[in-house]
């Protein structure tokens, strides 16, 4: 071997040394990355939020790119830090321009921020990439309505109406949407249909009673103020009052109640009652602060439940992470109360001591009272 094949010999190997320092270096690098991910959701879900933003400090690996950077954006969001949550989405955007949840965060962002025109552009987006996920669609419904763009608002309220019949939520705001700029025509024939399908909900049939008011139908209004009330299990409307004033009269007539005692089990203050899903039994989480009641994965697979939809919305997980879901249309029985047509997430991660969540959009629709020393809870609901 001559010296300048030594020499090249001799620097390959320098190179090769210098490689492997920088690979080790990088992996150690990944390594450590991988370690502030996990211990910075832990942080984020315990309310730790200027911890987990240090320890988000730094580029992630490839992996953990796109989740790395969605914890960080809730993290700053959650502080606040408009302006930095901003540029992290940007990133993720660049990233995963298609990804509809990523703009939909950014819509929000830019809600905040009072930027009407990013806020509409990256909404749209979010609609047009996952016209699956009504959620965005009422987004963007909202936002236009609250920018006072009622044509277009109601435009998309409609198309939610039509494609969601079993959504209360878009019926209530689409009678309030037809109110607000005057078509009390419009608004109702929509109250109408919406007491069709939701025909024990006292809200609908106080809208309708309080529109034949105001069309001057009294015999009508007084008909649907004494539904209202009938239903109104909770006194949570003025039923009763509207139909004094009406008629003259108290509103005596008895309402047709049934109550029961379910035992429940439970610690730390959780309410676990049994209760059944679509006909089949299971362990519910009773939790008023819930919105929208929850099925978990194993209860669907391990129960051989067929759920078929092509519908999704934003839910939030236990940790407070915000995902996207499947919904379905659930039919619930606590006792002998039926809940029918019950907006319900599927979540499919879930390693929970329960199979679901009776949320507020069944409690809402009974009266009950917890007995704590006899663990017992009391349900009165509409026969």
């Amino acid at each position: 071997m001559n010296f300048r094949e030594s020499v090249i010999i001799s620097c390959l190997v320098i190179f090769l040394v210098i490689g492997g320092f920088i690979g080790y270096g990088i992996y150690q690098d990944n390594i450590k990355m991988h370690q502030n991910y996990i211990q910075a959701k832990d942080a984020f879900r315990n309310g730790k939020f200027k911890e987990a933003e240090k320890l988000l400090e730094g580029n992630p690996p490839r992996d953990i790119l796109k989740e790395f950077y969605l914890l960080k954006f809730k993290v700053l969001l959650n502080q606040n830090k408009l302006s930095e949550a901003e540029q992290t989405g940007l990133k993720l955007s660049e990233k995963y321009p298609d990804d509809a949840f990523i703009n939909y965060l950014l819509s929000l962002i830019y809600y905040n921020t009072g930027d009407s025109e990013n806020t509409e552009s990256y909404l749209k987006s979010a609609v047009k990439n996952s016209p699956e996920t009504p959620d965005y669609k009422y987004a963007l419904a909202n936002f236009y309505n609250n920018s006072g763009d009622y044509e277009r608002s109601i435009k998309l309220y409609e198309e939610l109406a039509a494609e969601l019949p079993d959504y209360e939520v878009i019926q209530m705001t689409l009678i309030s949407a037809y109110k607000d700029i005057g078509d009390i025509n419009k608004a109702f024939e929509c109250a109408q249909k919406a007491f069709q399908i939701f025909n024990k909900s006292p809200y609908f049939a106080y809208v309708l009673a309080d529109l034949y008011n105001q069309f001057g139908q009294k015999d009508f209004a007084a008909e649907y103020f004494a539904k209202a009330a009938e239903l109104d299990v909770t006194g949570s409307t003025s039923a009763k009052t509207r139909y004094f004033e009406i008629t003259g009269k108290p509103y005596l007539a008895a309402a047709q109640f049934k109550t029961e005692k379910i035992p429940y089990s439970g610690k730390d203050g959780l309410i676990i009652i049994n209760a059944s899903f679509n006909g089949i039994k299971g362990r519910f989480l009773v939790d008023t602060g819930a919105v929208t009641s929850v099925v978990y994965g194993n209860f669907i697979k391990n129960s051989n439940i067929k759920l078929k939809t092509n519908i999704f919305g934003l839910a939030q997980s236990a940790n407070g992470e915000t995902t996207v879901v499947p919904v379905v249309s659930g039919f619930f029985k606590l006792g002998n109360s039926e809940f029918k047509n019950v907006r319900t997430f599927v979540m499919l991660n879930d390693n929970m001591p329960f199979d679901g969540i009776i949320g507020n959009n069944i409690i809402q629709n009974t009266d009950y009272f917890v007995d704590r020393q006899r663990r017992t809870i009391t349900i009165k609901s509409v026969q």
